[in-house]
């Protein structure tokens, strides 16, 4: 549905859109992590978090239902006591009626907390997104754009791209986009006309 033309998502140190780290992982790959019912999925693996949703579109989709329901109860679970056997008798079944031998509800669902709760599999549907440099409003007279260490218009960058260029990255949101590659940023506007 995202159409993102990047080889994978990348991964977040938090949950915050903005938070990413270097490691990703691909498209239609399978990723196990714990639901954590707000948006987001945790990674044991790799301590790291995946959205579910980018720009409104779905990225991770549940790919094994039996966990889905399990990932409601806790791990744990009463483990009934062991009855003897009488070696001169054949097995029977447990009188119902006896207190040892019922077997314990459910615990009521509720939402796991990080660290809890079952793992799921999840697969992943898409993420980065492609941006052209676009010289046809500023119609500067460099080669390309500089980009910056941070998101700030002063903070230049050794690294530049030259206009025409097609760069992928994330949009962060706030008219900046970080890079892939470098880890580097790029303004969508410079001077207030638009250059991606």
């Amino acid at each position: 549905q995202l159409h993102a033309q990047s080889y994978g998502l990348v991964h977040r140190a938090t949950k915050n859109e903005n938070d990413t780290v270097a490691e990703r992982t691909r498209w239609g790959q399978q990723v196990t992590g714990i639901d954590c019912g707000d948006g987001w999925v945790y990674l044991p693996a790799t301590n790291h978090y995946l959205p579910v949703m980018v720009s409104g579109v779905q990225v991770l989709t549940k790919v094994n239902k039996a966990l889905e329901v399990l990932s409601t109860t806790p791990r744990s679970r009463p483990v009934l006591p062991k009855i003897p056997n009488d070696p001169k008798s054949p097995k029977s079944p447990r009188d119902p009626k006896s207190p040892k031998s019922r077997t314990p509800t459910s615990p009521q669902s509720r939402t796991p907390r990080r660290g809890e709760g079952e793992e799921l599999s999840f697969k992943m549907n898409s993420e980065d997104k492609s941006f052209m440099l676009d010289n046809s409003q500023l119609k500067a007279a460099s080669v390309g754009l500089r980009h910056r260490k941070s998101k700030n218009d002063k903070d230049l960058a050794v690294q530049a791209s030259k206009w025409g260029e097609t760069v992928e990255g994330v949009d962060c949101g706030d008219g900046w986009v970080k890079l892939t590659k470098t880890g580097t940023y790029l303004p969508f506007e410079v001077r207030g006309l638009r250059v991606l």
